[in-house]
């Protein structure tokens, strides 16, 4: 309770974290994780807009408009692959409804072709939006983060997505560093 009896005002941060084990080669994991144009391959529908604004080695700066829901978020992120086996994002600044999104891929090889991915987001969304909803939304992002990621990279249809990049780029993918 806050001041005079009222509800306190303090905003509800939330963090969901979860971990796989993906029967896909690490480096194809990283790849299509780190592949922030082609996000669109694997995460659905929900990205409606992604802008690059600024892309150099190990960073990216990504402005979004997202849809779920009913909702639409315009946001920012910055990408980081800076650390061996991790991917890290975060928002720059508040925007919109999002005042705080954060989190991390990390990666590791098992050694059998394939890897385990473990996934964590923090989240402060604010506004008219019931907490429930705001729940339902961060379980799609793990969802979509791990499971559909899962089935992607483990599809002819990445394999297939990759080689034409590779074709169109005229070279070969990047990959995380063993």
């Amino acid at each position: 309770e806050g001041e005079a009896g009222g509800k306190s005002k303090r905003p509800k941060v939330g963090r969901m974290e979860r971990k796989v084990k993906i029967n896909a080669p690490l480096s194809r994991v990283f790849r299509v994780c780190s592949d922030y144009e082609h996000y669109g391959d694997w995460t659905g529908n929900g990205i409606k807009k992604c802008i690059i604004k600024e892309k150099r080695h190990g960073f990216q700066h990504i402005l979004y408009t997202t849809g779920v829901f009913g909702l639409t978020f315009d946001f920012a992120l910055y990408w980081s692959t800076a650390v061996q086996n991790k991917i890290t994002f975060r928002n720059p600044s508040p925007m919109g409804a999002v005042h705080l999104l954060k989190g991390e891929y990390t990666f590791r090889d098992l050694g059998d072709g394939g890897c385990s991915v473990h996934f964590q987001i923090v989240a402060d969304i604010r506004g008219p939006i019931p907490h429930f909803v705001k729940i339902a939304i961060a379980r799609l992002i793990v969802h979509i983060a791990l499971d559909d990621l899962n089935t992607y990279v483990c599809s002819d249809r990445c394999v297939e997505n990759l080689k034409k990049y590779d074709r169109e780029a005229g070279g070969g993918g990047g990959g995380p560093q063993k």
